[in-house]
């Protein structure tokens, strides 16, 4: 009874005291907990947008990699086409045409005479991004034959390590039946170009 007369009589002070403490702990909030959320907000915004911008650069980086790697490999590639397939006109054309006469009998058809068309690659005026030119040789080959002995023609063609490119493919009856076939065949491969054919390309005969 005592102690409850006691905190009647102090009761406005208690509850002063207690409004006071209410009133501490708010101000505390205010400008000690809500600011240091505040920063935690900021600190979480820009680690987020950091990630963001780190996850954006090794993108781009993977990606410059994955370029770099790809022109490596092609420069590669190139290089061993250029040095170990393709060589100069003079020292391959030859191997060429008996690669192609070969072809021709093994696969028992009938050839007239081939045509040829030169042509350098690149154009002169984009030769500065090029790190080689190139000189294409064109052929136009007329034969006669049956389907499958064309067929097997152009298969050895392509399985040859002479690099024969097929550009275009023409077939009519033949004048002996339906059995045999007249085929225009437009094969073009590539050599190095030299300082001889970037004077004159067009001119000069096949071999």
């Amino acid at each position: 009874m005592n102690i409850e007369r006691f905190i009647l009589k102090r009761l406005a002070l208690i509850l002063g005291i207690g409004a006071g403490v209410v009133f501490l702990n708010l101000v505390v909030y205010l400008f000690g907990v809500s600011r240091l959320d505040q920063f935690a907000r900021d600190v979480k915004g820009k680690v987020t947008t950091n990630r963001r911008v780190l996850k954006e650069s090794e993108d781009r980086s993977q990606t410059l990699s994955s370029s770099v790697e790809r022109v490596r490999t092609d420069k590669k590639v190139i290089g061993e086409l250029s040095d170990k397939v393709f060589e100069t006109r003079h020292k391959r054309l030859v191997t060429v045409q008996t690669e192609i006469q070969h072809l021709i009998d093994s696969n028992n058809l009938q050839m007239q005479t081939i045509s040829y068309g030169y042509k350098l690659f690149p154009d002169r005026k984009d030769k500065a991004d090029w790190g080689h030119r190139y000189f294409r040789v064109s052929m136009q080959i007329p034969l006669t034959g049956t389907y499958p002995e064309i067929k097997k023609f152009i298969q050895d063609l392509q399985a040859s390590p002479q690099f024969f490119l097929i550009d275009e493919l023409s077939l009519s009856s033949s004048a002996q039946g339906g059995v045999q076939l007249k085929v225009n065949l437009a094969v073009s491969t590539y050599f190095m170009a030299t300082g001889e054919e970037e004077g004159g390309a067009g001119k000069g005969g096949p071999a």
